[in-house]
């Protein structure tokens, strides 16, 4: 038996066989074979502060993608209020050409936000264990200036401040 190839055509893409079938097959069924359609999927990638979003994207999006990397971070969906933002994800329209300019949205935003019947894409979401997060987070604020973390405040009470709470809801 012949060993099976596929391939990804462009990136993001559905694996497609590039190979016929061998000869006992018979026309029909080779025909059916050659004719799987190939949908093209725009990548959708979420991720919320300190969960390795930013090494992704320079380490390996924005190599592989160049130009055709879309950044959307001006939502700042955790420095606004539940309703308000979901509110704004709900009525974003993703522009008619956004996927013929582009082959990965990535960025803090809701995934609500490209949720569309006329925008086809996949999603990857980037998650942390909460408390190393929250770790990260406190120590990134600590190197930060106009961060709520004060110098003399401590992790303890960085942690009870209750915007940082329930993040991923």
């Amino acid at each position: 038996m012949p060993v099976r190839r596929y391939a990804l055509p462009a990136p993001f893409q559905v694996p497609r066989r590039i190979e016929e079938q061998p000869k006992p097959f018979n026309n029909a069924v080779r025909q059916a074979l050659l004719a799987v359609e190939v949908v093209t999927y725009m990548l959708v990638s979420i991720h919320i502060p300190k969960t390795g979003g930013t090494t992704l994207r320079e380490s390996i999006l924005k190599p592989a993608l160049g130009d055709r990397l879309k950044m959307d971070y001006g939502d700042k969906p955790l420095a606004t209020e539940v309703s308000v933002r979901n509110e704004s994800a709900l009525a974003f329209e993703p522009p008619p050409d956004l996927a013929s300019r582009y082959d990965c949205v990535h960025g803090h935003f809701l995934a609500t936000k490209y949720l569309s019947e006329n925008f086809p894409c996949q999603f990857a979401v980037w998650f942390r264990d909460p408390v190393q997060r929250m770790v990260s987070r406190y120590f990134d604020g600590k190197r930060t200036q106009g961060s709520l973390v004060t110098p003399d405040m401590s992790l303890a009470e960085f942690c009870e401040i209750e915007k940082f709470h329930n993040t991923y809801h």
